[in-house]
């Protein structure tokens, strides 16, 4: 409300700001901290209702998008026709980890694109749900994967990093594998030739994770 507030000057906006993101930032890391704390004591449980999936996406991008918007970058969804409308799933930790996956490209990109693309595939009886990240920010350096998924690991060295808990992916992929599923980094950043960058790209990161789905409902229900 204060922030609202048209009496204020310009230095206390920012003192405003500075307090409203501390207080954000420390919330995060209390929530990230109790979200690992379950999951390390196996006192974290999923939920299986039915989940739409493009309401999913949408809550996720209207996040994010503001973000984008500041940096000016182009933020783009491809939902693969064969994704079906409904899938069982727990859509409160689906949600956390592609807003994760997606605040996590926002935030390492300066210019260029982020993506989001969702497929899915049959294999044997099990049907899977990919989820994939690209964008093309300042990438991952190779000395840094093997501990990219470690707790308070983060890219970058002291000097570069840009803030955040360093839990987030670790906390992402033990939720994945808890869906029984798997969270990778791709080797190479693969981008379609209609964005402009070619098939592979030396710089940026793509994010990929699949989980097994089931109770698939193809078209939206009348």
């Amino acid at each position: 409300l204060l922030l609202n507030s048209g009496n204020l000057t310009d230095e206390q906006r920012e003192i405003l700001n500075i307090i409203r993101y501390s207080s954000e930032s420390m919330l995060t890391l209390i929530n990230d901290i109790l979200d690992l704390s379950k999951i390390e004591m196996g006192k974290l449980e999923l939920v299986k209702e039915e989940v739409a999936i493009r309401d999913i996406v949408e809550s996720t991008m209207d996040v994010v998008g503001q973000q984008a918007l500041g940096k000016s970058l182009d933020l783009a969804v491809y939902i693969s026709s064969e994704v079906p409308y409904v899938i069982q799933g727990d859509p409160l930790r689906l949600r956390q980890i592609i807003l994760n996956l997606l605040s996590n490209a926002v935030k390492f990109t300066n210019e260029g694109q982020v993506t989001l693309v969702l497929t899915s595939r049959k294999e044997g009886d099990i049907h899977k749900l990919s989820v994939v990240v690209r964008d093309s920010g300042i990438g991952i350096p190779h000395e840094v994967r093997p501990k990219l998924f470690q707790k308070f690991s983060q890219v970058g060295d002291e000097k570069s990093k840009l803030g955040g808990t360093g839990l987030g992916l670790a906390i992402s992929k033990s939720l994945v594998e808890m869906m029984g599923g798997n969270l990778w980094l791709a080797d190479t950043v693969e981008w379609p030739l209609d964005v402009g960058v070619g098939m592979t790209c030396s710089h940026g990161a793509q994010f990929q994770f699949e989980i097994p789905t089931i109770d698939f409902k193809l078209e939206i229900s009348q």
